[in-house]
This record gives C-alpha cells, structure tokens and sequence, in this order.
C-alpha cells in the first residue's frame, strides 16, 4: 500500500513538474523527452544489473516486436505526450 501510494504521488509530481517546464519553456519536447528516457534507463539499471536473466535467442520476430515498440514508444508516444503536456491540463 505504501509503495503503491508512493508511486501515485511521484507519478503525478512528474506529470506536474514536466507540464510545468513545459509551458514555461524550460524544456523543449526533446529534452524532456530525452531527460524521462535517461531516468528511466538509469533507475531501471540496478535491476537488469542484479537478477540473473536468461540469455535471449533473437528470432525475426523478436527483433520486428522491438523495431515497432522502439519506433511506436519512441517517435510517437513521448512526443505526443510532451505535446498534451505543454497544451491541455492533466486534471
């Protein structure tokens, strides 16, 4: 329960802090965009770093999926979300 209520309140100071840099100009979409994708991978790290995983035996279709997501989550997503941000409310 508290973690879950601690990801709640980070998410939406995230949401207010990016809306905020935003609208001020502070940031372009890029760097915001940019900026949430180094956090990301960074705060992701740690994990990937200190679970054993199993190796990953790349099929053509394994590597279409990761094409499409990189390109969907990538070019579109974070954009359109940056756009939303800077143009309408999140409340």
């Amino acid at each position: 329960l508290i973690c879950t209520f601690a990801a709640l309140v980070s998410g939406r100071y995230g949401w207010l802090t990016a809306q905020h840099m935003l609208k001020q100009n502070e940031l372009s979409v890029t760097q915001l965009n940019s900026g949430m994708m180094i956090i990301a991978g960074a705060s992701l790290a740690p994990f990937a770093l200190l679970t054993d995983t199993q190796p990953v035996h790349l099929s053509p279709t394994l590597c279409i999926a990761l094409a499409v997501t990189t390109i969907i989550g990538n070019g579109i997503a974070y954009p359109l979300y940056a756009y939303l941000l800077k143009n309408y409310s999140p409340t």
